[in-house]
């Protein structure tokens, strides 16, 4: 069983959810509290985002004269969700319940410091051929080619696809 939720442990509170009551009636309830800057304390109420969050953790890059610049767009909001997923994958493998506090700021801060790929360990891509590959010591991976992704057409109007979606449900 689990719960996940993404929002400060105020809001919570003033929705009547209480996690300590729900594992106390379920012990294998893994509650996956996915928050900006921690679940507990005052860190639990700031309001944050994956940038900020990023930035507070100390995951950024820094151009030649120092200054500091987002690693990627939001770049601790996915992080965050493979932790959270990862999480709660190990708790539901092993049985285990609780609250399991996955916070974007110590997601990043954790690759922040996580330990830098030599370009051995991290590979090389080639084009050979026409095709392109990622290769990492004598292995060799063909992959997709490099490049942006272009917008293919507008955006349908707001409401465009309200009733399609409502069929799903019903």
């Amino acid at each position: 069983d689990f719960v996940t939720g993404r929002a400060r442990p105020r809001a919570f509170a003033q929705l009547g959810l209480d996690p300590q009551a729900f594992l106390a009636c379920n012990p294998r309830l893994a509650w996956i509290a996915i928050t900006a800057h921690g679940w507990h304390g005052d860190a639990g109420q700031r309001v944050g985002f994956g940038d900020d969050a990023a930035a507070a953790a100390g995951l950024v890059a820094r151009d030649g004269e120092g200054r500091p610049h987002f690693v990627g767009d939001a770049i601790a909001d996915p992080l965050t969700g493979i932790a959270a997923a990862t999480a709660a994958l190990s708790a539901w493998s092993r049985g285990y319940g609780g609250l399991y506090d996955v916070s974007r700021r110590a997601t990043a801060a954790r690759i922040a410091l996580a330990p830098r790929l030599d370009a051995r360990e991290r590979g090389t891509t080639l084009q050979l051929d026409g095709a392109w590959w990622l290769q990492v010591g004598a292995r060799r991976q063909r992959v997709a080619p490099p490049g942006g992704r272009r917008c293919g057409a507008r955006a349908a109007g707001v409401g465009a696809d309200t009733r399609r979606i409502r069929a799903e449900f019903n």
